[in-house]
């Protein structure tokens, strides 16, 4: 198997401002280890491990989280209604700390970045599609990344994602990533679902 490291996704420490305001000043790490905690399981679970940008020191400590969760979305909106501290992707919650529903916390203490991998098995030849479709992935993902770092395109904005469920619009999805990608960046598009269709009915 051959494994091409395309982008790493930068992650925020980040919670409610009324949850912030409810508690003692957070300082350093260990006033951020005494508020309460929501775990994204599939990164995180009953450790946070967090790297200081400037000195390169690494602290770690132990979380009994009052959520446990592999759905980012659901963090996110748990963290939004002041459950708990959370470590998420930051573009999922830059909109978020724009509007002053979230903030992020100690931000030079900072979780490792997700490395976004392309994995393909290893032959003496490729077809063609699939030498091109590996081109343009590593060309596409670090700039959707620099993009939403940088107050550009993000999922929402995109219309690839409901800002109100989180739910992808897969049957859209497709056109509007190449319209995005191709076009620049022309303020707000459509960033919610319609919440008659059936991606909302249990």
């Amino acid at each position: 198997v051959v494994a091409v490291l395309l982008a790493e996704v930068p992650r925020s420490t980040v919670a409610s401002p009324a949850l912030l305001t409810s508690r003692e000043p957070v300082r350093c790490l260990d006033d951020l280890a005494r508020l309460p905690w929501l775990a994204l399981n599939s990164f995180y679970r009953n450790e946070v491990v967090l790297t200081h940008a400037e000195r390169g020191e690494q602290g770690r400590f132990d979380i009994t989280p009052r959520l446990s969760t592999d759905s980012l979305y659901a963090v996110r909106k748990a963290a939004l209604e002041g459950l708990g501290v959370a470590i998420v992707s930051s573009w999922l919650v830059r909109d978020d700390v724009a509007d002053g529903a979230l903030q992020t916390v100690l931000p030079a203490w900072r979780a490792a970045p997700l490395p976004i991998y392309l994995l393909y098995p290893y032959a003496s030849y490729y077809p063609a599609r699939l030498r091109k479709f590996m081109e343009m992935m590593k060309e596409v993902m670090p700039r959707i990344l620099r993009a939403a770092a940088g107050g550009g395109l993000t999922p929402f904005s995109a219309g690839l994602f409901c800002r109100r469920c989180g739910r992808g619009n897969a049957r859209e999805s497709c056109d509007r990533a190449a319209a995005a990608l191709t076009a620049p960046h022309r303020g707000s598009r459509r960033q919610f679902c319609d919440p008659k269709s059936s991606r909302h009915r249990r």
